[in-house]
This record gives C-alpha cells, structure tokens and sequence, in this order.
C-alpha cells in the first residue's frame, strides 16, 4: 500500500468516526498549471514571503491526481483559490476557473479578483456565471483591501452572498497592507460582505476574533492553524481557544492543500488535539460550510465502523464529553455541552450539535416524552375522565421515569438528526 493510500484510509476513519459523510475544504489550491509551477518554485526558493522557512511540497503531482486524491480522501467538496499578483490577471484566472469548474464538479466555481479598473464588471460577469466563492491574496497581490478600486466589488459579492476568502493575515510574511484594520475598513462599508478570514488571521489571531465577534458574516478557516508547523512560527493563544468554541459555527475547514509541508491528516489531527469536542468538529469538518454553500447537509449518523472500538485520544476525548444515564441494561451516553457557554452549544433537541435550534422551535424533553401518542397527556379528555373514574393516577417508579427520560433523549437525537420539525412519535426509537 502507497503512502497516499494508506493516507488517504485514516483521512476517511477520521470523518467516519465523527458521523459525517465526508469532508468540505474551503481552501484547496487548483490554477492552471504554469502558474501553479511557478508558485512552487517561490516555495522552492524560499521567497521573502515565506518567511524565510523551508517549505517542501507534499502533494507535488499532476491536477487531475491531486483531485483525485483529495477524492481518496474522501473531500466531497473543495476550492480552487487561484489569486493575482498584478493587474490584468484576474480576468483571465476567471476564465480557466470556469473551465475547470465544469470539467471538476466536486469543485467549488473559485473566482478572484485585482483592484483594477472594471473589477467590479468582471466580478460581477463571475457571479452571473455561477462562481460560488472568491478569492483575495493581499499579502501576495500587495493591494490595500479598503482601495475605492474594489468598494464596487464589495458590493456586488455581498449583495450576492457570495463568500470571499482573505488571506489578510501577516503570516508567514507580513505584507504593506496585512493585518485586521484594513479589512475592518472594508466591513465598516459592507457589513453584510461574508469574508473569510484564511489561516484564522495567523498571526493576529485575536484580532481576527474580534471582527467574527463584531460581524455576524465574518468566518474564519482553519487553514495549517495549529499544526505543528505553525505553532512553531505562530503559535495559537490557548487563553483564545474558548473564543473559538464559541465561534464553532463559523470555523471552516482549511487545508491549503497540496501546498503544505506536511501530509493532510495533519490538519485534521491538529484540530482533534484542541479537544473542543466532537461536536465543534463535525461544524468544522463539514456542516458550517455545507450550509454556507448549499450543499446536502446530513441527515442520520453513518453507520458504524466495522472492527474494534475508537481508542486513545479521541475517545478520552468521547469520554470526557458524555455523561452517564443510570438506567439498567441498555443504557446510553447521552452527549454533553464541550463548548460550554456560548453562541456554540447543544441544547434538549439539539444533540447533535452542529446546528442551533431557534429558541421558538425548541421542545423540552418532558413535553417531548409527554406528547407521545398513547400517553395520558396526548389522550386528552378521555384520558381525565379514566382518571375521575379510577382516581389519580400513581406517582411512576424511579426506573419507569428512567426509561421514560431514555425514550425521549433518543427521540430528541433522532429529530435533530433527520432535521425535521414533527411529532417525535416521528422518531420514537423501537425497544
């Protein structure tokens, strides 16, 4: 078995075991080929904007393998983040992303842009075409984000609700217009404008955080964050990481993907080893952007995994987040809060925790269990005259309140999992 290969299986028992269908990665690199040449001879020759590090790329092969691979690894969705560095050629990057958008439908249509004259024409002429995210380099293209040049631009991404990923971090390399003050500018004009920070603002990651913290719209991808790598070069504050749980709900999953210095997996064991449970990992790993993206959102567990139980670190992990319902045989761990406080939390019938639940929509589990057809409750007037005739009904036994809490848990699991808005007689569990 190659080393891709035997990658590629535990990149595949990693989102299995979370429950999830696959992955969505929202920074991948794709762009036509002498291009991407050239960016791997910068790399190569350890550009000044990389920092002076060495940067040895991992997945150096031709296009259609390294989709192909990222397939393998079982990426139902991905990006092709082309970017300029001077004028004149974003148009054309435009071009080859819709050539390559039709000839890979598992990627995302990827367009970008240059402050320019007619930017906002072409941009706009990209979004008619069906370009579903775009692209901006800062510290590459050297551009202020905030030029009057792009203002139009802005506009018309965040009238279409179209995600735009920014690299406008000062790592590895800072840049004349990296940092948050000059994307804060161009929020303070397009609040509605959905940005995505790339590499989580690396290294200004608090800085990053208060701009998620102040726009509803703002994301942040996990991008080479907290790999070993980068924690060498620009460590994430742990005092941070709380704001991230609570951010769970706009944390994409990133890779920059194939040109990283290291294999795949260790992106994905890298946001493991935060701990922050395995419910912020199925919203990173694939539901917030299938949501931001349209795409099929799950809708039941996988099935589980032949062979022997998850051991180590991730079920220490499992362990740490559940709590134990003493209910005789057949009881079951019922998931926990590992957020903790926060806009990022599990609620009665939101086990699965990668959805809030409007407080409106929200069933507690006693009026769960009581609406069960068949139940004194849900017969209703029939049920109160049994009662005049028979007297009070007794107090239940302490294991029939146990079962009965059991019951509507798993009630509860299976509504938040199917994701519709019924009965849960809909979902009651056979016993």
């Amino acid at each position: 078995m190659s080393d891709h290969e035997d990658e590629a299986g535990q990149v595949r028992r990693f989102w299995q075991e979370l429950g999830l269908p696959g992955l969505v990665d929202v920074h991948t690199h794709f762009m036509p080929e002498r291009v991407l040449r050239k960016v791997w001879a910068y790399f190569d020759a350890l550009g000044p904007l990389t920092g002076g590090v060495e940067w040895p790329i991992t997945y150096r092969q031709q296009e259609d393998e390294r989709a192909a691979l990222l397939r393998e690894f079982g990426v139902r969705a991905f990006t092709a983040m082309l970017y300029p560095h001077k004028a004149g050629m974003a148009e054309w990057l435009n071009d080859w992303a819709v050539d390559f958008a039709r000839r890979t439908p598992d990627c995302l249509h990827t367009s970008t842009l240059f402050p320019e004259p007619g930017v906002e024409t072409y941009v706009r002429r990209a979004v008619e075409s069906g370009a579903r995210v775009f692209k901006a380099h800062v510290q590459v293209g050297a551009y202020d984000p905030a030029d009057p040049l792009l203002d139009p631009a802005w506009g018309v991404l965040a009238e279409a609700g179209v995600p735009v990923v920014v690299h406008c971090g000062s790592g590895p390399a800072p840049g004349k217009h990296t940092g948050p003050e000059p994307v804060a500018r161009v929020l303070a004009r397009h609040p509605r404008l959905r940005l995505v920070v790339a590499h989580l603002g690396m290294p200004e990651y608090e800085d990053f955080l208060d701009l998620a913290e102040r726009y509803d719209e703002v994301r942040l991808d996990t991008t080479m964050a907290f790999t070993d790598f980068s924690e060498r070069l620009a460590p994430f504050p742990r005092r941070a990481l709380s704001r991230l749980a609570d951010l769970g709900d706009r944390v994409l999953l990133g890779s920059d993907y194939p040109n990283i210095p290291y294999p795949y997996l260790e992106q994905l064991r890298a946001l493991e080893r935060l701990e922050l449970g395995d419910a912020w990992l199925r919203a990173v790993c694939h539901d917030n952007a299938a949501r931001l993206f349209g795409l099929p959102v799950r809708c039941r567990a996988a099935p589980p995994l032949p062979g022997p139980p998850r051991v180590g670190l991730a079920a220490g992990r499992a362990r740490a987040h559940t709590d134990r319902v003493d209910a005789g045989p057949g009881s079951r761990r019922i998931p926990t809060n590992p957020a903790g406080p926060g806009r990022f939390r599990w609620t009665p019938t939101d086990p699965g925790g990668s959805r809030q639940i409007p407080a409106d929509r929200q069933v507690p589990l006693d009026r769960a269990a009581a609406g069960r057809p068949g139940s004194r409750s849900a017969r209703g007037r029939s049920g109160r005259r049994h009662e005049a005739r028979r007297g009070p009904a007794r107090q239940p036994t302490a294991p029939f309140r146990a079962a009965r809490r059991r019951r509507a848990l798993r009630c509860a699991w299976a509504v938040r999992r199917c994701g519709r808005r019924c009965r849960p007689s809909h979902h009651r569990p056979t016993t």
